[in-house]
C-alpha cells in the first residue's frame, strides 16, 4: 500500500510522459517530518556536473526549486529569520519556469554528495537559501540519489536521457520543409482547369 499512500502510480503516467518529451521524467523522494513524499519534479531543476556525470553516474547532484516563503517557514521554524530575508531568485532567473514576481516565492537549492564508499563518512546533505543553511550539513548515507528516473532512451554519454522529441526532431524538420513547398505550391498554382470540348465530361460538376 505505500505506493498508493505517496502516490507514486499518478505520476509514473506523468513521469513517463516526461522521458518522452524531455530525455528523462523525475520525481524526488523525501520526507517531511513523518510524512512521505513523491513529487513529480522538472529536469531543468537539477543540476549534474557534465565531467563527472559524464559515465552517467554523478557523485553530487543539486536541486534548485522555488517555494513559498511561508510554506518554507512552516517546513523550518527555527529558520524563519533567515527564509524571511532570502531572495526570490538569482541572476539567472529572470525568465526561469516556476519563478513570478507576484509571488512570495523563495529559490531554495538542495544538495546530495554520495559517500566515496562502503562504509565513508564523506556523504552529505545541505539545503540552503541565499541568507544562509537551512540547518546544519547532515551526512548522507545512501549510496543512491532520492529521486526516481525514467529515461525514454539511455544516454550514449553522461546522466540525461534522449527523449522521442530529439530522435524526431530531423524527421520533423524535413515534414515541415516539404509541407511548407506544398503549401507555396498551392498558393502558386492557377484555379483554371483545361477540358477538351470532346472529352465527354460534365463540367459543371467539376
Amino acid at each position: 500500500p505505500a505506493p498508493y499512500n505517496v502516490k507514486f502510480w499518478d505520476t509514473r503516467t506523468l513521469r513517463r510522459r516526461d522521458g518522452a518529451i524531455f530525455g528523462s521524467g523525475l520525481a524526488h523522494n523525501y520526507r517531511v517530518g513523518a510524512k512521505r513524499i513523491h513529487e513529480r519534479i522538472y529536469p531543468w531543476e537539477l543540476r549534474v556536473d557534465p565531467r563527472e556525470a559524464q559515465y552517467g553516474a554523478p557523485r553530487t547532484i543539486y536541486r534548485r526549486r522555488f517555494i513559498d516563503r511561508l510554506v518554507l517557514q512552516e517546513r523550518f521554524p527555527k529558520y524563519a529569520e533567515i527564509i524571511e530575508t532570502a531572495d526570490s531568485k538569482s541572476d539567472e532567473d529572470h525568465w526561469e519556469i516556476g519563478w513570478d514576481e507576484s509571488c512570495d516565492q523563495v529559490l531554495a537549492i538542495e544538495a546530495w554528495h554520495l559517500p566515496s564508499g562502503d562504509g565513508a563518512d564523506d556523504g552529505a546533505y545541505a539545503m540552503a537559501v541565499s541568507s544562509g543553511l537551512l540547518g546544519d550539513v547532515r551526512e548522507y548515507k545512501h549510496d543512491y540519489f532520492p529521486f526516481s528516473k525514467f529515461d525514454y532512451s539511455p544516454p550514449l554519454v553522461g546522466w540525461w536521457g534522449e527523449g522521442m522529441v530529439k530522435q524526431l526532431r530531423g524527421l520533423q524538420y524535413e515534414i515541415n520543409s516539404i509541407g511548407l513547398r506544398l503549401q507555396e505550391q498551392g498558393f502558386l498554382t492557377g484555379s483554371y482547369l483545361l477540358v477538351p470540348d470532346d472529352a465527354g465530361i460534365e463540367t459543371d460538376t467539376i
